[in-house]
């Protein structure tokens, strides 16, 4: 199947007729029935009723034109927007906002120094950075690993880290039994849906087979550290979403613009990790990969001194 079988496909459904589909396509009758019959043999099903009439789609031919057109148009924009890239001297990048606090400091030493590239940055959600880069809207995503289909991207590592069990400053327990834990205290999680949530249901939840059975669901990384600093409960939180808080001493955690006070736990079997990522079109573009090497360099002493900060 490519691309000009499932065009065919449409102008036939379209005009009902394979002789129009030819004529608008320019090519002859016989092209187009054998691009049809090549189709329906791929999919393993009819497309259409033949009659002296004309054609009609099938039950399954209905089924596959939502999602033919969609994707065509899809890919037709895909391809638009890659060559306007190749041709464009701007650059897009979009940043998760869990990330931005840690990514854009560099990012905006690497935007001084190149002053000639055009620029436009956005924030969102992963999910949607990851639509927008498949769509071509932007050049580069920075997210977290999504666990989730990046069909026809690209990834780079920029690092990898942790999860960390946070909870309340005034926590005695110095070591956990992750059982009864889970079973007893209440947990501060991430909407269903965020790359964090996928993370700790798959890497720490799934394994034990054990689910909190006191929770609180929020949509930010702040909100769960303000909920924590509270003393409602705890949270698993990777070492970038830390960046702001301040080591005292031990492993107590402050954070001086807002007053937070929490600190890191030491829990059993507690080994997952996060992975930031970026994601970009394979198309080659010299600017893209050179913008993507910035960032690792860049960002490789901010993390080194992030884990000095964090008690072993």
């Amino acid at each position: 199947m490519d691309l000009f079988d499932i065009e065919v496909f449409l102008e036939v459904a379209n005009r009902k007729s394979m002789n129009k589909a030819s004529k608008a396509l320019h090519i002859s009758q016989s092209a187009v029935s054998s691009r049809i019959a090549k189709l329906e043999a791929d999919l393993d099903t009819v497309l259409f009723e033949r009659s002296k009439k004309g054609v009609s789609l099938t039950f399954s031919g209905k089924q596959f034109y939502s999602s033919a057109e969609q994707s065509l148009n899809a890919i037709k924009k895909k391809i638009k927007a890659l060559k306007e890239l190749k041709r464009s001297n701007a650059m897009k990048i979009g940043i998760t906002n869990s990330l931005s606090h840690i990514i854009l400091p560099v990012l905006s030493s690497i935007i001084y120094k190149n002053s000639t590239l055009e620029w436009k940055i956005v924030t969102g959600s992963s999910r949607d950075l990851l639509q927008a880069a498949q769509l071509g809207e932007i050049d580069i995503a920075i997210i977290n690993n999504p666990l989730i289909n990046n069909i026809g991207l690209d990834k780079i590592t920029l690092f990898e880290e942790k999860l960390m069990l946070i909870g309340p400053s005034d926590y005695k327990k110095n070591w956990i039994d992750i059982q009864y834990f889970l079973q007893d205290s209440t947990f501060i999680l991430p909407v269903k849906g965020m790359p964090l949530r996928k993370l700790i249901d798959q890497k720490i939840f799934n394994p034990l087979n054990t689910y909190p059975k006191k929770l609180i669901e929020v949509n930010s990384c702040e909100a769960m550290k303000e909920f924590v600093s509270k003393g409602v409960g705890f949270a698993f939180l990777s070492l970038s979403s830390l960046w702001q808080e301040r080591h005292i001493e031990g492993n107590q955690y402050s954070s001086d613009s807002t007053g937070r006070l929490f600190q890191l736990l030491n829990l059993e079997h507690l080994d997952a990790s996060q992975q930031c990522i970026c994601v970009y079109s394979p198309i080659d573009n010299e600017n893209i990969m050179n913008i993507i090497n910035l960032l690792q360099k860049g960002l490789h002493p901010y993390i080194d001194r992030l884990k000095e900060n964090v008690p072993s």
